[in-house]
């Protein structure tokens, strides 16, 4: 016989989910930096990875309270989350960015 859902659904396996959702931000957030320092042309910022992380957790985060509170994501939530993920990158990131010579 199956145990319950909240048996089931243990500290752990709650803990490995998340684990694993911050683990394929990073990625994400690897591969974005990766792909903004090849295409474009700026200085440097100091550990730019972990920003680009960062700001993407923002977005999660609007975007899990509008799940939360409407059992589906807004289009107010998802303006929300986007404007607060690039207010954050704007603290970093110069406004324009010339593109990197590539020939």
């Amino acid at each position: 016989m199956r145990e319950p859902h909240v048996k089931y659904f243990s500290w752990n396996k709650k803990e490995t989910i998340k684990n694993m959702d911050i683990e394929g931000s990073e990625n994400i957030a690897h591969l974005m930096a990766n792909e903004l320092v090849e295409t474009f042309n700026f200085v440097a910022i100091k550990d730019f990875q972990n920003k680009i992380a960062i700001s993407f957790a923002l977005g999660d985060g609007i975007l899990g309270l509008s799940y939360s509170k409407h059992g589906r994501i807004t289009n107010e939530y998802m303006t929300e989350s986007i404007r607060a993920s690039i207010s954050y990158l704007r603290l970093y990131m110069p406004e324009y960015l010339d593109l990197r010579n590539h020939s």
